[in-house]
């Protein structure tokens, strides 16, 4: 059997918007995602009778798409959108990510894409002068699902 080779993350393409329409290219400045969650609760019961429990499969919990992104006070950066949703009362936004980028031209490019979720965290500026640190920032979306799409 042949074994299979390793993608990278080098490419991955994020966007974010505010209304699923006009989206906000994080990519260029993008560092890192992390997408944590999901957990699926169990329900478990005991009975009299035998050693182990019932289980019954529960509802999913939603997903957390945390993006770290280069700070560099540009209009057009990510910092700014981030930061219009994150200050508007809910932090109503989207986010999509596309792990191997928007390149469909190697073959099969998948999208996870969020539907209305909440930004729950925004990190402003920060950092050290003794650190010789890039300056990030970055942000949280609390997502109810992701959903998977192919772009080819």
């Amino acid at each position: 059997m042949t074994q299979a080779v390793g993608k990278t993350f080098i490419k991955a393409a994020v966007d974010i918007s505010a209304d699923n329409s006009s989206w906000t290219t994080v990519d260029t400045h993008g560092a890192s995602i992390a997408v944590s969650g999901g957990t699926r609760a169990v329900g478990k019961q005991h009975t009299f009778e035998g050693d182990t429990p019932i289980v019954a499969g529960g509802k999913r919990d939603s997903i957390q798409v945390e993006v770290r992104f280069v700070y560099t006070e540009t209009a057009a950066e990510p910092f700014e959108a981030g930061r219009a949703i994150y200050e508007t009362a809910g932090s109503p936004g989207y986010v999509r990510y596309s792990p191997l980028g928007d390149d469909t031209s190697g073959g099969p490019v998948f999208r996870f894409t969020s539907p209305l979720s909440v930004m729950t965290d925004f990190v402003y500026p920060q950092g050290s002068a003794e650190a010789n640190e890039v300056i990030l920032g970055g942000f949280t979306f609390d997502c109810p699902y992701l959903t998977k799409s192919d772009l080819t």
